[in-house]
């Protein structure tokens, strides 16, 4: 059995909401280290030289297409990382990196 060559990655807004919302995903290969993950989400879902949701690396949830975009990910929101086995992990954004936390779902 060969493993995966990829893996999603889904972000979700938490940090000025009244409830958590998917808003994007990511692919990214199943080879790149956590922290190279976690980086690599949160510079392609925040506005640095373009608004970050016309980076081509991102896929946006519906609600974020109809609306037109929204505000780039801040500490306290949410990724999670899904697993070539199926499970995943979660971490929230902090201060100074990603804290991993508990599935808040």
């Amino acid at each position: 059995m060969t493993m995966p060559s990829t893996r999603a990655v889904h972000v979700y807004h938490n940090a000025f909401e009244d409830e958590m919302r998917y808003v994007a995903s990511i692919i990214v290969s199943s080879r790149m280290p956590m922290d190279e993950v976690l980086d690599k989400v949160y510079q392609d879902t925040n506005t640095i030289h373009q608004p970050w949701v016309k980076n081509e690396s991102v896929v946006l949830s519906a609600a974020v297409e109809e609306a037109g975009g929204c505000r780039s990910t801040s500490r306290g929101d949410r990724i999670n990382i899904v697993e070539a086995g199926g499970g995943s992990i979660w971490y929230e954004v902090a201060t100074f990196g990603f804290d991993r936390i508990v599935a808040p779902i």
